[in-house]
């Protein structure tokens, strides 16, 4: 939060003795926007508590009410964070206790003009007695520009608490049944232990705790039941168990999942249901893992990879007619430097997430020093390729290899930079396993980070295990240094795609200095005209320049423009915003979002294959011509938090990622990663967008 932030809130109404109440303001001038981000703030003394949006067995919610201004267009549109169950008496209550602040967003005020605001607000505190706490709070918000004040942190945290519609990653509720006197809830591959369930949608009846047996869940049920229910609509929100004490308000797992009730499944035994469920969750976690595993072997493939299959092809030529046993020694050499890089990044994520960071799959390369090491070495690969430079191998690796060659240091390397490398084109094939990674435990994410590895290492353990398989490689020969060169060119095209990712998020000075640096630098190198000292003299001092770019470099950089419409086949885009998708949808558009990133080889081919398609293009430029569509694009080519945190609703942290909202599906069609043009058609007509 800036050192500048104000505060913008009313008084405070109540009685400190038992409870009070204001509203709060997220930002200091209304600005541009069409929404005004509140919060209506209770503070509880000890032992009293205010009610949820459903109170249970008693209690009334808090109501908030804007007759007396002027404006009648004014609404708010109240968000409930996840309450807590309070028992008095026999009687289930929903509420919050000590403090709570319910997220609040204000519509119908007239952009651009100072907000002057009055709410009549009535609550219900309860303790062993229960008191009205109402009033009228008024708010003042200047016009100026939309400045974050000392609130906003404190409803951003409750907001991350407010359950989002649909099931999360490790919380799938399918089925729901009933007998004569429980409810009964069947969660698909439940991976996330159950806190609490709250039913909301039949009237007179109190649901209690829930009781879990393998993936089921029941909740007792009393008061006067319906007659038939089969077939009402019920909504349950469930909140996860916290995987470690001290966490925040939204970090745990919630849904909110609207669910017909249905006739109970056929009726088998307790353990039978148990066991049923385990091999379930069972045969779910195999499928992730081999998902995993699969994707990380066909990475083998991808482009991202291909660099270092140049360096993988010289490494198998240099090793034609040596010995088995230092064949096998170089290949696993090479599959354990994959593996210990995916180990690393498990690490590392695992780090960031403890610490409450925002992460997701591949953001090392919304790093422009990230960057900057990823050309040095990739140059210095080339250069080594075309016998410019030779790198020294250290003592210790020398005593490893034992006269046996000096190689390992090499493979190693090339398998660590084959993972570093990868990441940008592994989305469409492990993004549910990487979802799942993440959104696990610590055990979960270090498993399926170790399939993902052991599926790119797979081709080296192979070989490992069949030195024999090299003798039917080609014999060395003058062939060898002319694919050497054609080799060195891949290297060379992999350096000027990461110039380019570096040029947006650097900008043109900082890119030139780059480029610079690197032709004076190395070119000297590779003239081979210095003494041993004065070339690493030289190789040192252009490493340092180099990455002294990125670091010293303007953090205010131009952002990049969004690509126009052009020819009737490029899609025109608009810059996604946080609040972008609730502002289309009240105006009964159906917006499509694109999540996107220079660095992201897939969403390039998403966008040059199928969106940018004649026909697909020609329908979507014709409903934006119509106003019935509005294309967004959120670029993550640098760290955005309101992007990330957008991902994580839908259970994604890596991209592409591309989304269909409507008035009809108001909480979005998910494409899948790959997308077809009959994937777009059909999930178009789905959202219910028709062109004239």
């Amino acid at each position: 939060m800036p050192l500048t932030a104000k505060a913008a809130d009313s008084i405070w109404i109540g009685d400190p003795a038992m409870a009070e109440m204001r509203l709060v303001s997220a930002v200091d001038g209304t600005g541009r926007l069409e929404n005004i981000p509140l919060g209506l703030e209770f503070r509880m003394a000890p032992g009293w508590k205010v009610y949820w949006r459903t109170p249970g067995e008693a209690g009334l919610p808090p109501t908030i009410t804007l007759d007396q201004n002027f404006n009648k267009a004014l609404s708010a549109r109240v968000a409930w964070p996840a309450p807590k169950r309070f028992n008095a008496f026999g009687f289930d209550n929903f509420g919050y206790a000590e403090h709570v602040v319910l997220p609040i967003s204000l519509a119908g005020h007239i952009s651009g003009t100072p907000l002057q605001l009055t709410a009549d607000v009535e609550a219900l505190v309860c303790a062993d007695i229960c008191v009205p706490l109402a009033g009228t709070l008024d708010l003042d918000i200047a016009d100026g520009t939309a400045l974050p004040t000392i609130h906003t942190q404190m409803i951003a945290e409750y907001a991350s608490a407010v359950p989002r519609p649909g099931s999360a990653p490790t919380i799938n509720a399918q089925a729901l049944w009933h007998d004569s006197e429980n409810l009964y809830v069947s969660f698909a591959a439940l991976t996330t232990p159950i806190e609490d369930i709250f039913v909301e949608g039949i009237d007179g009846v109190a649901f209690k705790k829930p009781e879990m047996n393998g993936q089921t869940a029941r909740i007792a049920m009393q008061g006067k039941l319906p007659e038939n229910m089969i077939g009402m609509p019920v909504t349950l929100t469930v909140v996860g168990q916290p995987s470690r004490a001290g966490l925040g308000k939204g970090d745990v797992e919630l849904a909110e999942v609207r669910l017909l009730i249905g006739t109970a499944p056929e009726a088998v035994n307790s353990d039978a249901k148990t066991t049923a469920s385990l091999v379930t969750a069972s045969l779910a976690l195999g499928a992730i893992l081999f998902t995993a595993f699969l994707g990380g072997l066909i990475l083998n493939l991808m482009p991202c990879v291909l660099p270092v299959l140049a360096i993988k092809v010289t490494s198998i030529l240099s090793v034609a007619g040596m010995s088995a046993g230092h064949v096998r020694r170089r290949f696993l050499a090479s599959a354990t430097g994959i593996l210990v890089s995916f180990m690393i990044l498990a690490v590392g994520l695992g780090s960031l997430r403890y610490a409450g960071a925002q992460i997701g799959w591949g953001i090392q390369f919304q790093n422009p020093v990230f960057l900057i090491v990823m050309v040095l070495v990739i140059s210095l690969f080339a250069l080594i390729m075309l016998d410019r430079v030779t790198l020294p191998i250290p003592a210790f690796v020398s005593r490893l290899s034992a006269g046996a060659g000096s190689g390992y240091a090499g493979d190693f390397l090339a398998g660590m930079l084959a993972t570093l490398l990868a990441t940008p084109c592994s989305a469409p094939f492990v993004g549910t396993a990487v979802t799942v990674a993440l959104t696990g435990d610590n055990i979960m994410l270090f498993g399926i980070f170790a399939a993902m590895g052991f599926g790119l290492a797979l081709p080296w353990l192979l070989l490992a295990l069949w030195p024999q398989a090299v003798a039917f490689l080609p014999k060395p020969g003058r062939w060898m240094g002319t694919m050497k060169y054609v080799l060195a060119l891949f290297l060379g095209g992999t350096v000027i795609w990461l110039l380019t990712i570096f040029h947006t998020l650097g900008g043109s000075d900082a890119t030139r200095a780059v480029v610079v640096i690197l032709l004076l630098g190395f070119g000297l190198v590779a003239f081979r005209g210095f003494t041993v000292r004065i070339t690493r003299l030289i190789m040192s001092v252009t490493v340092v320049a180099a990455m002294a770019v990125p670091i010293i470099m303007s953090p205010n950089l131009p952002e990049k423009p969004l690509p126009e419409a052009g020819l009737g086949v490029d899609v025109a885009w608009q810059p996604w915003h946080p609040k972008g998708i609730d502002m289309y949808l009240a105006k009964g558009q159906v917006i499509f979002v694109d999540v996107t990133a220079d660095w992201c080889i897939t969403c390039k081919v998403n966008k040059r294959f199928v969106i940018n398609d004649p026909a697909i293009a020609a329908r979507l430029d014709t409903a934006q011509q119509q106003g019935k569509l509005v294309m967004l694009q959120a670029d993550w080519t640098r760290p955005d938090r309101d992007i990330s945190r957008f991902l994580a609703q839908y259970g994604r942290f890596g991209i592409p990622f591309n989304a269909i909202f409507s008035p009809s599906h108001p909480d979005g069609i998910i494409l899948p990663e790959l997308l077809t043009t009959d994937i777009v058609d059909r999930n178009l007509d789905l959202a219910g967008l028709d062109v004239n």
